[in-house]
């Protein structure tokens, strides 16, 4: 079953409260046990869209990010996290991280999305790659505060709240792309 709008990627508020989205949760229903902030709408409608709003193909990406969150003790990261403000100061090692990568995502449109700017070209790509450990886990610690605010804002405003990514790819190259390939398969 499909959801019955034409464009899965801008779901709106009308897709956070279609059958569809009651219908994952239906199918979800016990993975759900003490794990309820997982499956608000706004995430199991960013699912039904990633997933064409194909249910059963959401339900086992649904089931997948479970394990994934399983297996890498994510609720340990979600609990240092919630209730942070969406701030660099709120993860440790952020703003060493957003320097190596050239990023800024603080920032938020009128329209109430999530303004990402990313320079790909000027990441310091050693430095990422001597530190990769430390990066991965920062990054893990930004993308879970990061996915509670958006769940948060998609409530208060009642419709999905994106992230508008502004990637420069200035600096980048066929030959920096296969100097740094270890790093692009790890990312």
């Amino acid at each position: 079953k499909r959801l019955s709008i034409a464009c899965c990627p801008s779901l709106g508020l009308a897709a956070m409260e279609m059958e569809e989205t009651e219908e994952l949760l239906a199918v979800l229903r016990e993975e759900r046990a003490g794990q309820e902030h997982l499956f608000k709408r706004p995430r199991l409608a960013r699912f039904l869209g990633g997933n064409n709003g194909n249910v059963q193909e959401a339900a086992e990406h649904f089931r997948r990010m479970l394990k994934w969150r399983k297996d890498n003790n994510i609720e340990a990261v979600r609990q240092r996290v919630t209730g942070k403000a969406w701030r660099i100061e709120s993860v440790p090692g952020l703003q060493e991280l957003y320097k190596m990568m050239w990023l800024h995502s603080f920032s938020w449109a009128p329209d109430g999305n999530l303004i990402w700017v990313q320079r790909d070209g000027r990441a310091d790509v050693a430095e990422i790659m001597a530190k990769f450990d430390e990066v991965r886990a920062t990054t893990t610690f930004a993308m879970e505060l990061r996915q509670e605010h958006l769940d948060a804002r998609s409530e208060e405003q009642g419709r999905l709240i994106k992230v508008l990514q502004v990637r420069d790819l200035s600096g980048l190259s066929i030959a920096s792309v296969v100097r740094d390939a270890l790093l692009m398969r790890r990312l």
